[in-house]
């Protein structure tokens, strides 16, 4: 439902404000077609933090890169392997 989901953003962004996300702060989100994503996304959004969206088909040297250029201090991802 959109209060469960309502839920699930405002505990995601308590865990980063807990965490010490700012405002302006880049959090990476890789995973796939699933409720992180979302989730997460209206989270880092609700902090004022700019989300970075990485695809899962991407190679770990364009991940890497990304994550580097990009400044991100905090990954989201559905892969704990990662």
């Amino acid at each position: 439902t959109w209060g469960a989901l309502r839920e699930r953003v405002r505990a995601c962004a308590a865990m980063l404000v807990q965490g010490g996300a700012k405002a302006g702060d880049r959090i990476a989100i890789l995973a796939g077609n699933r409720e992180l994503w979302p989730v997460a996304d209206l989270a880092i959004q609700s902090v004022r933090a700019v989300g970075v969206g990485i695809h899962t088909s991407s190679t770990p040297a364009q991940v890497e890169g990304l994550l580097r250029d990009s400044g991100a201090r905090w990954l989201f991802t559905d892969d704990p392997s990662v």
